[in-house]
């Protein structure tokens, strides 16, 4: 996919474009006030001067959509054992798991990935 964008690089602080755009457009002003022939012309030709000055580039950028992931971590830990914990996972996973199917479309499709985190035999945390 083609992408176009307009960004920029200041030649000069952005304070100096404010304040030398800020003269250009009281300048014109002034000029369209007293009635001075080509204000606009002028107005124009200082604008675009100031415009210059912002440092405006095109970017031309192609880029390649990634695939989408989800990623589903299952606690597999010893607290899980307690009451009816493994029950609840197991019934969450299978929750989950539909509904990520449901969200996975042919033409995007979404690649889940399943971690179990399993207890660390080492004995430190």
């Amino acid at each position: 996919m083609m992408e176009l964008a307009v960004t920029f690089i200041p030649e000069v602080h952005w304070q100096m474009i404010a304040g030398l755009a800020a003269l250009v457009i009281l300048g014109t002003a002034g000029a369209l006030w007293r009635g001075l022939p080509g204000w606009a012309l002028r107005g124009l030709a200082l604008g675009l001067l100031v415009l210059a000055l912002a440092g405006p580039q095109l970017k031309r950028e192609e880029r390649e959509g990634l695939t989408n992931v989800a990623f589903l971590v299952i606690d597999r830990s010893e607290s899980t054992t307690l009451e009816d914990r493994t029950a609840q996972i197991a019934q969450a996973t299978t929750t989950i798991r539909a509904a990520i199917e449901e969200l996975s479309m042919s033409a995007d499709p979404l690649d889940l990935r399943v971690v179990d985190v399993a207890p660390d035999d080492s004995g430190q945390n």
